[in-house]
Order: C-alpha cells, then sequence, then structure tokens
C-alpha cells in the first residue's frame, strides 16, 4: 500500500479518463468507417471499447444480446440497450436463420444476468414443436415460469448465486438488489420486480444439480425412482457395504474388524428455528438428501405417545439436552425449534436421512428417527456412536425401536458402542468420565467425536434465513447447504489425512518414547499386572477401573484423623497439655480461614447498605473469634514458645499507636510464619511437621472446593448466556447473586490455597508436595473446557492444570499406607499414558484404512460413472451424447481425485512402511499436477 499510494491521484486520472470519448469529437465508426454512422456507441463488457455505429453495434453482439452498451449523448454516456438498438433474439434456429412463423411474448421479456438485468426482444419459433421453455434453455437461459414466459434467468445469474450463497451465505434478496442496481442504481428507469421468480427458480436449480450430480439422469427410470438419501455426498473414507469393504469384513476377529465401524455423532441444533407462518410450500424431494422423509417422520411423531420423556438418572450432568428435554422452545412462535442430526463422527459429513425438525426439546422419539434412518441408509451395523447424553440416550435405544423394527429393517440388531465427545464429558459426573471417554476405551483412535460442533458453526449463517421461509423452502436450502459442506470435506480430505497422519506418526513416537520411561522405574511383572488391568476394563467396564480416581483422595479430615491416631499412641508418655499439638495447629488453620472470612464480610458490609440484624450477627461473629483466639493463644504458649514473642511485637505497635485490635486483625502465629531459627529454637518439631501435613491436605482441599465451584460458574454462564463482560458492569440476568456468591467462594478457594503454598515453601520447600502442587496464577483460574465467549478454539485450547493435579492419595477407611498410595498413583498415571499411546497407534491403523478406502470409493465411483453410459436410451441424439459426456467427464474427475490423493499420501505412508501393496497400484501425479487436478474437481463441481 505505501508503493501504491503516490499513484493514487494517476490511478484515479485513469478512472475519469474511461468516461471521455478519445477523440475530442464523435468520429467515424471504427468497424465500417462510414462517415455518416459516427461511432457514438461502446459496449462496457468487450475488451477494449470500441466506438461503433447503431447498426456495427448490433451486428457484432447477434451472439452477446446481454452486453451492457452506453451511447454518448449531450457531451456524456448515458446507458441504453441493444433492444432499442433494433437487436433481436431468435430461438429456434441457427445463428443467423430467420423464422417464418416467429412468435414474440405477450409483454416485454427480462433477462436477469449476473451483471444486470435486459429488456430484450425474444423470437420464439413458431415452426417446430418445441415449447417456450425449451427454447430458453437450450441458450441458457432459464425460465422464470412453465406457460409463456416472460422472464428468464441466464445459467450464469443462477450458478454465480449458488456458489455465492453457499460459500459466502449471501442471502438471494442481496444478491436480486445487488444485480437489479447493476441496471438501474439511481433508479432513473422505471422499477421492475421479479424476486419472486428468483426465489423459485434458483430453489429449482439447486435441486436440479444435486439431481444432475447424483446421476439421476442417467437412470431410465427418471428422477421419481430416486432411493432415500439418494441424492446425498457419502463420505468416502467411511466404510460402506459392497463399495470399499472387504468382503469378509463382518467375519474377521474384533481385533481385526473394529476398523470397519462407522463413526457416527448425533446432536440437536436449536438456532435452525423455523417460524410458524403457515406457508404453504411443497417439498421437492423429502426422504432424497438429508433430512428424513417428512411424511414418514409425521407419522412416526404422531403414533408415538406425547408424554414427557422422563430420562434416568444414571448420570448427574445437567445438559439442557436433557434438563429442557419437553420445554426447549415449546411456544407458539415457532412450527420448528431447532433439527437433529446424525454425522461422521471423525470426518463431519451429513449422513443420507440424517437431519428432522424437532417440535419442542430434543427429545428421544425424534433422536431415534434419526439414528435409525441414517443407519438404515448406510446399511452398516457396527457403530461407534458418540453423544452429548449417551449415557442417558443410550438406555432402553433397543426396546424404544422395537415398535419400528419392521421399518429399519436388521439394522435394529447393529453392534453398538456409546461415547460422549471429548469436551462435552468435561461436564458429566465421574459415572461418565471413563465408561464414554474416547480416550480410555479401545479401538476408536483419536476420535474425540466434537467435529459434529464444527459443521453448526458453517451452517447457522443462514439460520436468520432459513427460519423466514416455507417448510419446503428451508429443507431444500439446508439440504443444498449440507451437500456443499460434504463436498467440499471431500476434497480437502488429500490434505487433511497426510497432515493428520504425520501428526499423528509424532505424537505416537512421542507417547511411546514416554511409556517406556516410566516402565523403566517399574518392574515388568507389574508392568504386565498393570496392563492386564488395563486389558481386563476394556473388555468388561465392570471390572476394577485403572484409570478412575476413586473415592481414595486424602481429606483434610483423615489427616486429622491419622494425627490424632499419632498422638494417641503417645498419650501414654504424657502430654504437655491436655489440647495436643496437632489439635493446635488445626484449631490455628480453622481460624485463619475464619479471620479472613470474616475480614472479608466486614469489607463487604461497609460498602453495600446492611441490615440491624447483619450488622448483629457479624458483631458476635467477631466476638466468638476473639474467645476463641485467646483460648488457643494460652494452649500455643506451651507448644510454640516463639509465637509469644511475635505476638506481643504485633500488641506493642497497636499500643503505640493507641488502638484497639480488633479480632479480625488479631495475629495467628504458625510455624510456617516464623524464621528458619524460630521453628527450631522456639517450636516443639512435631508441631512443624503436623502444620506441613495438614497445610498440604488444606491445599488439596481449596483445589477441590476451587474446580467444584467452577464447574458451576462456567455451567450457569453455558446455560444462561450470562455476559461477564466489562460493559456489563452487573451481571445481566436474575442469576447475578448466585454468581456473584460463587466468585467469592471461587475467591476464598484460591486465597487459600496461595496462603498454603506459601506456608508449604517455607516449611519444605523441595518436599514431595512440590512435585504435585503449583503457584496458582489468575491465568490458571479457568475452565473446565473452554469458557463462553473465550475465543479460544478446541485445537489450541490448553487445560489447565489444577484440572490435571493429582491428590495426594491414601487408603481411605484405613492407616495411610505411604508405599502403597504412591503404587496406587503410578498405576493410574500409566494406564493414562498407556491409552494415550495405544489411541495414537489406533489413530495410525484407522487414518491407514480411512486413506485406502478412499482411493476404492474414487475408483468405485468412476467404474460407476462409466457404467451409465448408455443406460439410458432416449431418442434425442444430442441428449443421448449429453449423458455419455457427463459420465465421461465425472468418471475422470474421480481418477483425477485418485492421483491427487495418492501423491500426497505415498511418501507419508511409505515412509512409515504403511499402506501395504495397495498404495503402489494407485497412479500418481506430479506435485503441480496434482494441485492442478485438485483445482479442476472444485470447479467442475
Amino acid at each position: 500500500m505505501r508503493l501504491w499510494l503516490p499513484l493514487r491521484a494517476k490511478y484515479l486520472d485513469a478512472l475519469i479518463c474511461q468516461d471521455a470519448l478519445p477523440t475530442d469529437v464523435p468520429v467515424a465508426c471504427v468497424l465500417c468507417h462510414a462517415k455518416q454512422n459516427a461511432g457514438t456507441y461502446k459496449c462496457t463488457d468487450c475488451f477494449r471499447e470500441r466506438l461503433l455505429c447503431a447498426a456495427c453495434m448490433v451486428r457484432t453482439h447477434e451472439r452477446l444480446p446481454l452486453h451492457h452498451v452506453q451511447a454518448w449523448k449531450d457531451g456524456h454516456f448515458s446507458n441504453t440497450s441493444l433492444r432499442s438498438l433494433g437487436l433481436a433474439v431468435q430461438l429456434g434456429h441457427n445463428e443467423g436463420d430467420s423464422c417464418v412463423q416467429s412468435e414474440r411474448p405477450s409483454k416485454d421479456f427480462v433477462v436477469f444476468d449476473s451483471d444486470g438485468y435486459h429488456h430484450v426482444d425474444v423470437r420464439f419459433c413458431g415452426c417446430s414443436h418445441r415449447s417456450h421453455q425449451e427454447q430458453l434453455l437450450e441458450v441458457g437461459w432459464y425460465p422464470a415460469s412453465t406457460r409463456r414466459p416472460s422472464t428468464a434467468f441466464t445459467f450464469r445469474f443462477l450458478d454465480t448465486f449458488h456458489r455465492l450463497t453457499l460459500q459466502g451465505k449471501i442471502t438471494l434478496h442481496d444478491y436480486y438488489t445487488s444485480v437489479v442496481q447493476r441496471t438501474n442504481s439511481a433508479g432513473l428507469i422505471p422499477p421492475i420486480y421479479r424476486y419472486h421468480e428468483a426465489c423459485l427458480v434458483t430453489r429449482q436449480w439447486a435441486m436440479l444439480m444435486m439431481f444432475k450430480r447424483a446421476g439421476r439422469a442417467h437412470d431410465p427410470q427418471g428422477a421419481e425412482a430416486t432411493p432415500k438419501g439418494g441424492l446425498a455426498l457419502r463420505c468416502p473414507a467411511c466404510p460402506i457395504p459392497e463399495v470399499n469393504l472387504p468382503e469378509n469384513w463382518d467375519s474377521m476377529p474384533e481385533e481385526q474388524r473394529w476398523k470397519y465401524s462407522s463413526f457416527i455423532a448425533l446432536d440437536a441444533c436449536f438456532r435452525l428455528k423455523l417460524k410458524d407462518r403457515e406457508i404453504d410450500d411443497p417439498e421437492l424431494c423429502s426422504g432424497l438428501a438429508y433430512f428424513v422423509n417428512e411424511d414418514e417422520y409425521q407419522d412416526h411423531l404422531r403414533e408415538t405417545a406425547d408424554e414427557p420423556e422422563e430420562p434416568s438418572s444414571s448420570c448427574d450432568t445437567n445438559f439442557n439436552a436433557i434438563t429442557q428435554l419437553n420445554t426447549k422452545n415449546s411456544g407458539d412462535k415457532y412450527a420448528v425449534s431447532g433439527v437433529v442430526a446424525a454425522k461422521c463422527g471423525r470426518h463431519a459429513l451429513i449422513l443420507p436421512n440424517g437431519v428432522a425438525d424437532l417440535k419442542k426439546g430434543e427429545r428421544y422419539v425424534s433422536t431415534d428417527w434419526v439414528f435409525w434412518s441414517s443407519l438404515l441408509a448406510i446399511g452398516m451395523t457396527l457403530v461407534v456412536l458418540s453423544y452429548d447424553i449417551a449415557c442417558k440416550w443410550s438406555l432402553h435405544l433397543k426396546d424404544r425401536v422395537k415398535p419400528f423394527s419392521s421399518t429399519f429393517g436388521n439394522v435394529v440388531n447393529a453392534t453398538i458402542r456409546f461415547f460422549i465427545p471429548s469436551l462435552h464429558i468435561i461436564a458429566h459426573g465421574p459415572k461418565c468420565r471413563c465408561t464414554f471417554s474416547f480416550s480410555f476405551n479401545r479401538w476408536v483412535g483419536r476420535t474425540h467425536g466434537e467435529t459434529i460442533e464444527q459443521e453448526w458453526a458453517h451452517i447457522g449463517a443462514v439460520a436468520t434465513s432459513t427460519r423466514e421461509m416455507g417448510p419446503g423452502a428451508r429443507h431444500a436450502t439446508l439440504d443444498d447447504h449440507w451437500h456443499f459442506w460434504n463436498f467440499r470435506k471431500i476434497v480437502a480430505m488429500g490434505s487433511s489425512f497426510r497432515v493428520a497422519l504425520k501428526k499423528t506418526l509424532a505424537e505416537r513416537d512421542l507417547h511411546r518414547r514416554i511409556l517406556d520411561e516410566k516402565a523403566e522405574c517399574q518392574s515388568p511383572e507389574k508392568i504386565a499386572e498393570w496392563e492386564a488391568v488395563v486389558n481386563a476394563w476394556e473388555k468388561d467396564h465392570s471390572k476394577e477401573n485403572p484409570f478412575e480416581d476413586g473415592d481414595d483422595t486424602l481429606t483434610f479430615s483423615e489427616v486429622r484423623l491419622k494425627l490424632a491416631q499419632e498422638e494417641s499412641r503417645t498419650a501414654r508418655d504424657g502430654a504437655l497439655h491436655e489440647t495436643t499439638g496437632a489439635t493446635l495447629i488445626r484449631n490455628l488453620l480453622v481460624l485463619e480461614e475464619k479471620q479472613r472470612h470474616l475480614l472479608a464480610d466486614m469489607k463487604a458490609a461497609t460498602k453495600s447498605r446492611t441490615t440491624g440484624d447483619v450488622q448483629a450477627a457479624l458483631q458476635e461473629r467477631r466476638m466468638a473469634l476473639r474467645r476463641s483466639l485467646q483460648q488457643a493463644y494460652s494452649v500455643q504458649d506451651v507448644y510454640m514458645p516463639a509465637a509469644i514473642e511475635q505476638r506481643e511485637k504485633v500488641l506493642h505497635a497497636a499500643e503505640l499507636e493507641d488502638k484497639v485490635l480488633e479480632p479480625e486483625r488479631m495475629p495467628i502465629v504458625l510455624p510456617s510464619t516464623l524464621s528458619e531459627e524460630e521453628r527450631v529454637n522456639g517450636c516443639l518439631r512435631h508441631v512443624v511437621a503436623q502444620e506441613a501435613a495438614l497445610r498440604e491436605a488444606k491445599a488439596d482441599d481449596y483445589l477441590l472446593c476451587l474446580r467444584r465451584h467452577r464447574r458451576a460458574w462456567v455451567a450457569l454462564l453455558r446455560r444462561y448466556k450470562v455476559n461477564q463482560g466489562p460493559r456489563s458492569g452487573v451481571y445481566n440476568t436474575r442469576n447475578r447473586s448466585v454468581l456473584s456468591s460463587l466468585q467469592r467462594k471461587i475467591d476464598r478457594a484460591v486465597e487459600g490455597y496461595r496462603i498454603s503454598y506459601h506456608a508449604l515453601k517455607k516449611l519444605h520447600p523441595n518436599g514431595d508436595w512440590s512435585r504435585r502442587l503449583r503457584p496458582l496464577l489468575d491465568s490458571d483460574i479457568t475452565g473446565p473446557g473452554i469458557e463462553p465467549d473465550s475465543g479460544v478454539s478446541h485445537r489450541h485450547y490448553v487445560e489447565s492444570w489444577i484440572w490435571r493435579v493429582r491428590p495426594k492419595h491414601g487408603i481411605a477407611g484405613r492407616e495411610l499406607n505411604e508405599e502403597e498410595a504412591a503404587d496406587e498413583h503410578e498405576r493410574r498415571e500409566w494406564a493414562r499414558q498407556y491409552a494415550r499411546f495405544k489411541r495414537c497407534e489406533e489413530e495410525v491403523v484407522l487414518l491407514e484404512e480411512e486413506m485406502r478406502r478412499v482411493l476404492v470409493t474414487f475408483n468405485w465411483k468412476a467404474l460407476w460413472w462409466e457404467s451409465q453410459i448408455g443406460r439410458r436410451t432416449v431418442e434425442d441424439s444430442r441428449l443421448m451424447r449429453g449423458l455419455s459426456a457427463y459420465a465421461r467427464h465425472q468418471a475422470a474427475i474421480q481418477r483425477g481425485m485418485i492421483a491427487a490423493c495418492a501423491t500426497q499420501w505415498k511418501p507419508v505412508l511409505t515412509g512409515a512402511n504403511l499402506g501395504g501393496d495397495w498404495i503402489n497400484k494407485w497412479p500418481t501425479l506430479p506435485v503441480c499436477l496434482a494441485s492442478i487436478s485438485l483445482l479442476l474437481f472444485i470447479h467442475s463441481m
């Protein structure tokens, strides 16, 4: 831009020159050179705007009737039209031929092109039996009506809008308005209105493109014979029976058969609503693409009892899909509250017959129908299913489908494994986090199940448009956008699989190295024992769970019990005081916490108006705290003589300032507040160790409290979308008091942890605790998961350490055994690392198999297109040639995609000793030709 800025004036002058004649006055036409015919007309669409006379302008534009022409008049150029110059467009005959029975349209004929609209003098052929519609389609003009059309839209108009709306999600209204303004920006000519016609033809065009690309024109039975889901683009990387699977795949051992599973993800989107406007709008291809058959689905809803579905209490999650199961968007304003969809769980493609409208909430009757319909369409019986409430929805799934078993056939007997997406599972309780986790279960690779959320972001951009449409138009529009989404995903598989395999191979090696390092620290017998436990749990979840944290976390109360038991054993030797040293330290820690809470409450009370009852309660707490501190001082003098001097210093300083120390300011001296010399000379040794043990337990307790309150905080933000930004001032919902209370608890837990951590650093700087606990920074206080409006993507999200720290472990209910506790902790960490490595190994196997399936599917599709040549026979020879040419073109594209993908994958596969013999049988291209092939494939669709 800095280089261009000095040239700005010259660029501007060059633009101004375009509005002038190249000479001072008009000269003869540059084509006929007749002096009597001045060149006063120019075409703004032709290369190098030549100044022609009217006759030459018409003659040179007989094949370009939609160019924009300007005339020089009154010292400037103004818009005119080729029709006003005498150009007539004869249809139904070869160029230059006239028709003795020409027919004019009943009224002014208007043609819409991508760069404006034109009034055209159209002459239809009356000497043939072809209809006006056929004659218009022959020249690439799509008629707006089936009865004597007077408006047409060029194929370029329709194709340009189709591409723009699919990629940029622009509305037809915006596109149509821009086209109209291209011709009549200043409103100087009478306006025309063809928006309604544009709505109809763009919808028809999109549907015809789907039928064409699915090969329905080659079927002798025509488009009417299209099977359910027959227009949908299938994922070539997923298993497709009789296309890309080995013949004996279903009889292989499960150790090999697992890689032929279909990964399906279910989810609902409540942005895709539909207003209840009672528009009579027909379905053009119901059930032929991604939506289920509407008539069958509505019959199913009517046959299903309309009673609230009470989910089982098998999980303690609070997802809206459960809590608002029967109430979500259940008002009268909307006819449809959203959609529920089934998608490819690994590649995010929409499945055939995998979408249905939701009438009221995310009800099982809708989700079940979508799942079984999509499963029937893909024909697979080995399924890995991901759903954010799979823990509840999976219960009695096959019992619920029994009344409809005849509709769905053999797929109701499918083997299904249920999972919860990796990001959603964080909000589930401990019952689900292992059982339904992709991370800990075998034969799923590195699948995370969150791919379904990617497509919601893509389709959400059309939600504001589709909710205003009729039901048929809405279904057609969403089907069209999902078709485009699937196509883009297929095009990107060459590069995405190559990148994924390279990354997985590197991470597999990394996790193998870490696992080997951990194994070197243990005996081979112990490693074999741990591996057996993991394998047993993977086969049967009723076995011991090696990944679960369990209930063996050492708490503050357990430490108190242990210390009390230790001191009771020494009671025979007598005690220095009736209150033991452990009890003293515990009491001081409790008083320290009460003092902090009281101080915080006193500050809050001074900032806000409080009632007399609140003030009285605070005063009572102050009095009780003072008494407790005075009692503790007398005991502390016995166990910690050094504390006497510390307290006296504080009290003396207050006397010098003539102040009375309030209880919230009275000194609480602990071993951690003393210097090393004072602890050695002024404290009993076991008191120091007792504070360290209690401080570590307290730190774990504070972290536990922090995590619990953060879960509640994030859940409220996600559920009610509370604005916590700087513009809100105070939280803008009725839940702000709850959030404020949660924030106070979070702040107290953070403060308590930091005090405990600081104390541990002073007492035992390099103790065992330092390998677990870390300094708690403000940036660490995040999660669980990605917070609303954080702007962090899932790919770049890094979980805070507070969710990964392991509490000090022991065995609840019996005496603490440090060696056994450490062994259990090491086993758990080893099992988790083992799972990371195994998932990477499985991912390599899956990616290799998916690459093979992609190439096999492309090859099958090429052969299929070639088999369509001559399948349909008609008398129209040009139609026969068109059917043959299009089939050959599509077959060539599929073979080009084979070479493009094989070229990208072969170096990575062979470098890792993968691909076997199958990768070498596919042709490859030079890198530059592979890129060209990919571009041709994109453009041709």
